[in-house]
């Protein structure tokens, strides 16, 4: 029955949208992070790089601001 195919569509569609908002929230800690290191908001310690660990579960990606 097409029901079947259409639940089973819209469980996979809703596991793609959270990975990608999850995905979405990253990149937009990132980008803020490097707008406060090219503003120098973050001067000591000096922050050089701004840099995203994989992971496979987009739920944990470490975000790790390397001070130099």
């Amino acid at each position: 029955p097409p029901r079947k195919s259409f639940e089973r569509n819209r469980k996979s569609f809703e596991r793609l949208y959270a990975n990608w908002s999850k995905t979405l929230e990253t990149r937009q800690v990132v980008r803020t992070a490097s707008k406060l290191v090219r503003t120098k908001i973050i001067s000591r310690p000096k922050f050089q790089e701004v840099e995203l660990g994989h992971s496979n579960d987009f739920g944990n990606i470490p975000i790790f601001l390397r001070s130099s």
